[in-house]
């Protein structure tokens, strides 16, 4: 290089002349040292760098304001303060709160109401199907009944309100039915239990209050006995044969009861068996299912 043309004496223990500043601040953009102001006299006193001269770090006055501190790489709190918040309560900088909910987000619409036209409409539908399997079950299903008198004392009392099962019923012995009697027109309902279904052969000890069929004596706990008297008999002689399609029926107070014993009842036609009792739902205090 020629010294001729670079005759300045150096800046610093570098060797950089004020030629070579001139070249390297033209190089970079900047304003060359000859036409900046000079040092010291003509420096802003508010600390700024007019002259645009580049510090040690590498970093001018100027970028420094506008960086972002190293490994942050957000925007700074104070650039969204109150005062450069937006007076109409929305959120520019789509900051989510705390709790979780976006104020920007839409707001959920309130589901419908249904009117009470429409309410009124399922409430009939409920009741008429309702109605409609209530009356389904009592007209083919189950009935009710109620007993009146005491011909089945102990196992049922005068008042015992009944459920009654007809569909698909074949009565057998054992059984406590529903039935109805030529002798009373049929206009009264009768509770009783079955002893023998037809063709079976039935005898009665009067003495024991015990009851055969078909030479078998039956276990019948349930029965109401009178200490010092006899069982009420018939009139049919020592054994009696069931007819076919009917049934022998007596009540469980055995002394107490107008049954298949007496002559003007008889056996009762299948067909006017109306069900077989299965459960007692009043009173409460023996609700339940019955054997």
């Amino acid at each position: 290089m020629d010294n001729k043309k670079h005759s300045g004496e150096p800046l610093n223990g570098e060797g950089m002349t004020e030629e070579l500043w001139d070249a390297f601040y033209a190089a970079a953009g900047g304003q060359p040292r000859k036409e900046r102001p000079s040092e010291g006299k003509d420096a802003r006193s508010d600390g700024e760098n007019p002259a645009g001269k580049v510090p040690a770090d590498g970093i001018t006055p100027a970028a420094a304001e506008n960086s972002v501190p190293a490994g942050e790489g957000f925007v700074r709190e104070e650039d969204f303060s109150d005062e450069n918040a937006r007076s109409d309560g929305e959120n520019p900088a789509g900051i989510i709160p705390d709790d979780g909910e976006n104020p920007d987000a839409p707001a959920e619409r309130p589901e419908k109401k249904q009117g009470t036209a429409a309410d009124l409409y399922d409430w009939l539908e409920i009741f008429a199907v309702s109605v409609a399997i209530v009356f389904f079950v009592f007209a083919f299903v189950a009935r009710v009944a109620v007993v009146d008198g005491s011909s089945m004392t102990d196992t049922l009392k005068h008042g015992d309100k009944l459920l009654v099962r007809e569909l698909l019923y074949t009565p057998k012995q054992g059984d406590i039915i529903v039935c109805q009697s030529e002798f009373f027109g049929f206009n009264e309902p009768l509770v009783k239990r079955v002893i023998a279904t037809e063709g079976q052969t039935v005898r009665l000890d009067l003495e024991e209050w015990t009851v055969y069929v078909d030479g078998v004596a039956l276990e019948e706990p349930y029965i109401k006995r009178l200490a010092g008297q006899n069982m009420l008999g018939w009139s049919y002689g020592e054994e009696y044969v069931v007819p076919e399609g009917h049934l022998f029926v007596m009540g469980d107070n055995r002394n107490g009861s107008l049954d298949s014993r007496d002559g003007n009842i008889g056996p009762i036609d299948e067909r006017y068996v109306i069900g077989q009792v299965v459960f007692r739902f009043l009173p409460l205090s023996s609700f339940g299912p019955l054997n």
